[in-house]
């Protein structure tokens, strides 16, 4: 069965996790950038108005989001601020076939969304 778990990086490292994981990997994620993401989540509280979780601060930073269960059943959370950068871009185009059908479908959307040429990265 086809389809990814976890959460890649905006320099195109991907840090699997099993389906319903993500919150656990996030805490070490977080850890890992502690001094960029407390800027971030810093920043985002006073946007809010509150609380914002450490999963929310990743996501906000550029991480995205992949998950699939053990149905096949896919997700992913593109970035919704800005693009997704070109690094995961690559990644993207050289791990499709990994992807699950939905995961793949969504991929080709958001190509198609933000002109994202997939022929020019195969040449």
């Amino acid at each position: 069965m086809k389809g990814l778990s976890g959460w890649l990086a905006l320099d195109g490292q991907f840090y699997p996790c099993r389906y319903g994981e993500h919150h656990q990997l996030a805490e070490l994620i977080y850890d890992a950038h502690e001094r960029e993401m407390n800027r971030l989540r810093e920043k985002l509280s006073k946007e809010r108005k509150g609380y914002v979780d450490r999963e929310s601060v990743i996501q906000s930073g550029g991480f995205i989001k992949l998950g699939c269960d053990s149905f096949g059943s896919g997700y992913i959370f593109f970035p919704v601020s800005e693009p997704m950068t070109k690094e995961q871009a690559w990644w993207f185009y050289y791990n499709q076939d990994k992807l699950s059908k939905e995961q793949r479908e969504m991929w080709e959307w958001y190509c198609d969304q933000n002109s994202i040429e997939t022929e020019e990265m195969a040449s």
